[in-house]
């Protein structure tokens, strides 16, 4: 357990992105860094844990578990808080890219909902973690991005202020995404054990397998069981509490049109 605690790996190409992400954050819109530092420096450090952190050792070489709770942080947590960390002014190109957005939030819906389909697609899984193959690098690079690309264009008309869809249109939104997420979740859990082989394999770097399935107990069956009950659960949770609090900000702003409270007179 020490040496998996100890074990932080830097990925490069990873590190690359990062930097890139962070200098294009901090040059072009340096003046909007004060106002939305803290939801891009959450962004950034989560993102950091999951490409480098022993987390990454796990999801990349060994529980499929972790992998999914990867995926899941990227796709529903920074992602999200990237789009609240965007400045109200942007690009010319990003504007006009997101006013697509805007206007057809069901290709939004589908984006998000669609890389999560597609990437736990046993064959596509399989292909992508197979570390033999000349293209696994440009493979697991192509995820992570999608991942965030797909994350941002979701999330963006439920978050942005100024673009955001009505509160019930973002319910159904985000309630249509939780049932397609618990579709995908099932599946996955009840699939035949040893679909995603790739984990608790032969390849062993660490010699941990032993570790796993031994002092930890966690068999393959049950690493995909898991994997798929946190596509299933966590997912829906993000989503109905998405609903929940947008609700409830909706029937409070109601309640405020209705009710207005009394205006105080001074003599």
């Amino acid at each position: 357990m020490k040496n998996l605690l100890s074990y932080w790996q830097w990925d490069y190409s990873s590190l690359a992105g990062l930097m890139l992400l962070l200098i294009i954050y901090l040059l072009i819109w340096q003046r909007y860094f004060a106002a939305r530092l803290l939801p891009f420096l959450c962004a950034v450090v989560l993102l950091s844990l999951c490409l480098f952190s022993p987390l990454a050792l796990l999801s990349s070489e060994y529980l499929f578990s972790i992998h999914m709770v990867v995926h899941v942080v990227i796709l529903l947590i920074v992602a999200p808080l990237l789009v609240l960390a965007l400045p109200d002014q942007l690009p010319r190109m990003l504007q006009r890219f997101f006013t697509v957005v805007r206007l057809h939030p069901w290709l939004s819906w589908i984006c998000g909902v669609g890389i999560m389909w597609f990437w736990h697609v046993p064959a596509v899984f399989n292909r992508m973690m197979d570390h033999s193959g000349s293209f696994h690098e440009v493979l697991h690079n192509c995820e992570t991005i999608s991942l965030i690309a797909a994350g941002m264009i979701f999330s963006y008309p439920v978050l942005r202020e100024r673009d955001k869809m009505h509160p019930l249109a973002s319910v159904i939104y985000l309630s249509s995404a939780c049932v397609f997420c618990s579709l995908l979740g099932l599946m996955i859990t009840f699939a035949p054990p040893g679909l995603y082989y790739h984990f608790l394999s032969s390849q062993d770097p660490l010699q941990l397998n032993t570790v796993i399935q031994r002092q930890w107990h966690i068999s393959r069956a049950d690493d995909q069981q898991a994997a798929g009950l946190i596509m299933w659960v966590p997912c829906c949770m993000i989503y109905v509490g998405a609903s929940l609090y947008l609700l409830l900000n909706w029937f409070s702003e109601r309640q405020e049109e209705t009710h207005p409270s009394p205006t105080v007179t001074k003599i």
